[in-house]
């Protein structure tokens, strides 16, 4: 894992979130994804690192679009109502002198993410 939070280091928490030997890209549209993951399939070859294909998970466009159609929950009792029924959520969460991260993720799947840059007094 030290590996390969030094590989990714200059991706991390701008669109790269890395657990044990898996390696998660987040983006805010299709061609801004297709420039993370040529960035991200470049590194491995610098670093004589090769990934396993067969390992590799696909993201249902249908749950990528019920996601963005839904609105947002505000308030406590709207957040309890959205997580109403749902099953073995994990939360992945990171921190650094710079900025937070999270994942909101149930049965290997990302539901969610949430990423900031932090301010001077809140690096303090």
């Amino acid at each position: 894992m030290d590996l390969m939070n030094q590989v990714c280091k200059p991706y991390l928490d701008k669109f790269v979130i890395v657990f044990i030997d898996h390696i998660l890209t987040y983006s805010r549209s299709e061609k801004e994804y297709e420039e993370h993951l040529k960035l991200i399939l470049e590194f491995p070859k610098k670093e004589e690192l090769y990934a396993k294909f067969s390992k590799c998970i696909h993201v249902d466009p249908a749950k990528i679009e019920s996601i963005k159609d839904s609105a947002t929950p505000m308030t406590p009792t709207e957040i309890r109502q959205f997580l109403e029924g749902m099953e073995n959520l994990v939360v992945y969460c990171n921190a650094s002198h710079k900025g937070l991260g999270a994942v909101l993720m149930q049965k290997e799947n990302v539901i969610a993410y949430a990423s900031c840059l932090l301010k001077v007094h809140e690096e303090n």
